[in-house]
């Protein structure tokens, strides 16, 4: 723990007699290049001497917010750094883009459907299967299914 928080733990006085509000609670505006301003969430602010503190919501998120409302996670993290304006839109294109062939997996195989239904190991067999068993289903009807083992 850093030493002013330490020495405002140690003070024994409420938190609340440290940090005056700066701003009552007002909405910051998630801005795309192309579109109006939508709601992104809302900010609320306060300080003490040269500290602030600024607590941000995202609208529409839950705990992983770069997951649920990715866009307004990044305004809201270039604007914390760089401007301190949360409404201000950010300088990068947030249309998806191809994923690089250095990340992407590899195609899976094919198999075919004889392959497909092999049974490669049981449960509780502790040894290499010596012998070729099949399970699956087979359509005799429409609607029907026959599973076979």
């Amino acid at each position: 723990m850093t030493p002013v928080f330490q020495s405002i733990i140690d003070s024994g006085y409420s938190l609340a007699s440290f940090f005056t509000v700066r701003s009552e609670r007002f909405a910051w505006n998630y801005t795309r290049t192309t579109f109006l301003p939508q709601l992104g969430g809302y900010v609320k602010s306060w300080s003490y001497k040269q500290t602030s503190l600024d607590l941000l919501t995202v609208k529409g998120a839950g705990h992983f917010v770069p997951t649920d409302r990715p866009g307004p996670a990044l305004q809201m993290i270039y604007n914390f750094i760089y401007t301190g304006n949360y409404n201000s839109s950010i300088p990068y294109s947030l249309n998806p883009q191809a994923v690089l062939p250095q990340f992407t997996s590899p195609p899976q195989p094919s198999f075919t459907r004889k392959q497909a239904d092999r049974v490669w190991t049981l449960p509780g067999v502790t040894y290499e299967l010596n012998f070729k068993q099949y399970s699956g289903y087979l359509n005799g009807v429409p609607g029907n299914y026959l599973h076979y083992w």
